[in-house]
């Protein structure tokens, strides 16, 4: 039996099928990761030895301001009688809440006014004009989180107030955190790239581009007064209702493309 003599493979050629060899193991790993793909597998213009990864950053803090609403509604014959009812009313609370200082100053209220016409159905079932209601809305900004118990104990001795609930939370900070969230997103991306080419001829370089997929600052849900505001001054006599608001998280989520060396 004769043996054929095999011609020697050169060296170019083992290092291309070697790299071949690697770009497909890396492949394979990210379709069962799910979490990395070459760019010149998607987009025949890119640049082959890239791997795109994508990354996610949250930050979770407790807020730090509130912002708590409520109504003042007059109703009159006329739109003018019933405008001045309310007037006097709102600066009667204005009074109050400053006084009190509920808010750290006058521009941490803010206002908005609308009027409707009021009608009324009588027994025969026609509607019958009974003037005008004007309602002024009222937003207040607490900038000390820990008084929103004390605004609730306030204003619900004020008997032209009507509605009074927390609308919404936030953090003073937000803006720092939003950029934690992004900081952490880009170093879970370099984690998870360098789990993807372990174990191959690559290893990761430099980043070529970040493109954020979604951004999320997700703050605990706001009830009504009387549900969030647990009473304290009925329960302990004199001790200002408490309110745990729970947390704010700011979440972020990026593609970052990496070359290849």
């Amino acid at each position: 039996m004769s043996l054929r003599k095999l011609a020697p493979i050169k060296r170019s050629e083992a290092m291309f099928h070697a790299s071949k060899l690697a770009v497909s193991f890396i492949a394979i790993s990210a379709l069962l990761t799910g979490t990395a793909t070459f760019a010149g597998a998607t987009n025949k213009d890119s640049d082959p030895d890239t791997i795109e990864i994508t990354g996610t950053g949250i930050v979770q803090e407790l807020p730090d301001q509130a912002s708590v609403t409520f109504a003042i509604t007059s109703q009159q014959i006329n739109l003018s009688a019933a405008t001045q009812k309310n007037a006097d009313a709102y600066v009667a609370a204005k009074k109050i809440i400053l006084d009190e200082k509920l808010v750290e100053s006058e521009t941490d209220i803010s206002t908005t006014i609308n009027n409707n016409e009021a009608w009324e159905y009588d027994k025969d079932n026609k509607r019958v004009f009974k003037g005008w209601a004007v309602t002024k809305s009222v937003r207040l900004c607490i900038k000390d989180i820990s008084l929103l118990g004390r605004v609730q104990d306030v204003l619900s001795t004020v008997t032209s107030v009507s509605g009074l609930q927390i609308s919404s939370y936030s953090h003073s900070r937000a803006a720092e955190f939003e950029l934690e969230a992004y900081s952490r997103a880009v170093a879970d991306a370099i984690v998870k790239a360098k789990s993807a080419v372990r174990g191959t001829l690559y290893s990761v370089g430099g980043i070529k581009r970040i493109s954020e997929v979604g951004s999320v600052g997700r703050g605990p849900i706001a009830y009504s007064a009387s549900k969030q505001m647990a009473g304290g001054s009925e329960a302990g006599g004199g001790a200002s209702s408490s309110v745990e608001p729970g947390v704010i998280t700011y979440s972020k989520s990026l593609t970052v493309l990496f070359k290849l060396k």
